[in-house]
C-alpha cells in the first residue's frame, strides 16, 4: 500500500537549522545578501526540507558552493511555480510528482 505524507515547505528558520546541521553554519555566518535572497525565494519555491537537504548534501564539502547551488535550485523551482500558476495547477502537479520520484 502506498502512503502519502504531506511535508510542509521549508521555511527560513528551518533552512537555518539545515544549514547548521549539514554545513556547520552558525548564526551570522550566512552573508546578509544571500540570506535575504533565501527569504525571498523559499516560499515561492515550495520545496520541502527533505528536498533542501538533498541539495545541501551534494556539496557539503564546499559550504559556499552548496549555498550557491541551493539558491539556484530554489530560484529555478520558484520560476517554474510562477509559470505553472499562470498556466494552471496541472503543470505544478506534474512537477511535484517528478520531484517525489
Amino acid at each position: 500500500m502506498d502512503m502519502h505524507i504531506f511535508m510542509s515547505h521549508c521555511s527560513f528558520p528551518a533552512l537555518k537549522i539545515l544549514l547548521r546541521n549539514y554545513l556547520g553554519f552558525e548564526e551570522g555566518d550566512l552573508d546578509e545578501e544571500i540570506a535575504r535572497e533565501f527569504e525571498e525565494v523559499l516560499d515561492k519555491a515550495g520545496m520541502t526540507p527533505a528536498d533542501v537537504s538533498e541539495a545541501l548534501i551534494k556539496n557539503r564539502r564546499d559550504k559556499n558552493k552548496a549555498v550557491r547551488e541551493l539558491l539556484e535550485v530554489l530560484k529555478v523551482k520558484a520560476e517554474k511555480n510562477k509559470k505553472s500558476n499562470a498556466g494552471g495547477d496541472e503543470d505544478q502537479q506534474q512537477d511535484d510528482e517528478k520531484i517525489e520520484k
